[in-house]
């Protein structure tokens, strides 16, 4: 069955003040936590005891409305702290595989901490089958780490209409944060600029450790980002830029490349880089994710992750990450793809 994915929304101003209402949420005595939620006028609080979000209790649900009677319909809001950098989308694709939720349509709105999420998903056994729209907002947390806002707007299955799907888009598109700090990453970032070969600037989470090559040239530049996660190896990130060079000099890079790592003892599948989307101000990529093959049982399985891009007539973009596998490592995995996102996305060519 297809159910209805609205992302525009359908309420004229007279249907909105005639219908919803506004509902700031301030019983937090840390400001940057207050909101405000559009929920229709019938509608009900859920009375219940809410606890506050700290590093200590980093999950908490802080809002519950629903429907007083059919159609059965509610909204929560959760919000979670982070002490690690991640993107909102893969906390929420965790979260969603934890809850047994399957994912039916989804849209991922890019931002500078990570892409916001808007996602409909399907849990519960036939007869009782949900729907449930959802968005997750970021922001800084006082003292380092951030709060993810889950805002999460459900419905039976059964009562999924286009008119419903079209209030549970209002309902999480409608959150709103009253005192955001405006700061949508959970760690600060470390600039990295050179000159030589080519003028760049880029950026970096904190808690990683830059290591330069010192063979670095006028032809080639090359820096790792190292992160402890998992053992053995943790996370690690590469970055070149290059001139000089050709496209079959890039292609025998990566086999390089691939080899070093067989040398490590870390086996992977042939990398075949296919064209892919741009990524940040990086035009002309290519992109290819090999999984490790016959994996050590006693530690997490790695995947290997090679981005190219073509910066010039005989210059390019080298990166690699090489990070543990979601299904062995979920949020190293989380945390290894957002350094990189911010590594390739903050790339700025002088």
């Amino acid at each position: 069955m297809s159910y209805p994915f609205p992302t525009t929304l359908a309420f004229s101003p007279a249907q909105l003040s005639g219908h919803f209402g506004l509902v700031t949420v301030e019983q937090d005595p840390n400001p940057p936590l207050h909101y405000r939620l559009i929920i229709p006028l019938k509608w009900e609080q859920v009375p219940g005891v809410r606890r506050l979000v700290t590093p200590e209790h980093p999950f908490a649900l802080r809002s519950h409305f629903k429907a007083p009677s059919s159609p059965a319909a509610e909204m929560q809001v959760l919000i979670a702290y982070v002490a690690e950098e991640v993107s909102p989308s893969d906390w929420l694709r965790l979260y969603l595989r934890s809850q047994s939720e399957t994912v039916l349509h989804e849209r991922h709105l890019p931002q500078p901490g990570g892409p916001i999420p808007d996602v409909l998903t399907k849990s519960g056994a036939a007869e009782q089958e949900r729907l449930a729209r959802w968005v997750v907002l970021k922001d800084y947390a006082s003292g380092g780490g951030a709060h993810l806002f889950v805002v999460q707007a459900s419905t039976a299955a059964r009562y999924y209409t286009p008119d419903l799907a079209n209030v549970l888009l209002l309902l999480v598109g409608g959150f709103e944060l009253l005192h955001p700090v405006g700061w949508p990453y959970a760690e600060q970032l470390r600039t990295l600029a050179r000159t030589i070969p080519l003028a760049f600037i880029t950026a970096y989470p904190l808690s990683w450790e830059l290591v330069e090559n010192p063979d670095s040239d006028e032809h080639f530049y090359q820096c790792q980002l190292l992160k402890k996660i998992d053992p053995p190896l943790g996370s690690r990130l590469n970055l070149m830029l290059l001139t000089g060079q050709r496209e079959a000099d890039l292609h025998r890079l990566v086999a390089e490349s691939q080899a070093a790592l067989a040398e490590e003892g870390l086996e992977f599948g042939l990398a075949q880089l296919t064209p892919a989307e741009p990524i940040g101000s990086l035009p002309n990529v290519w992109m290819s994710t090999t999984v490790q093959q016959q994996p050590d049982p006693t530690h997490p399985t790695y995947e290997w992750q090679v981005v190219v891009s073509r910066i010039g007539p005989e210059s390019w973009v080298y990166a690699d990450r090489l990070g543990p596998t979601q299904e062995s490592s979920p949020v190293g995995w989380a945390i290894s793809r957002q350094a990189f996102a911010i590594l390739l996305g903050e790339l700025q060519l002088g």
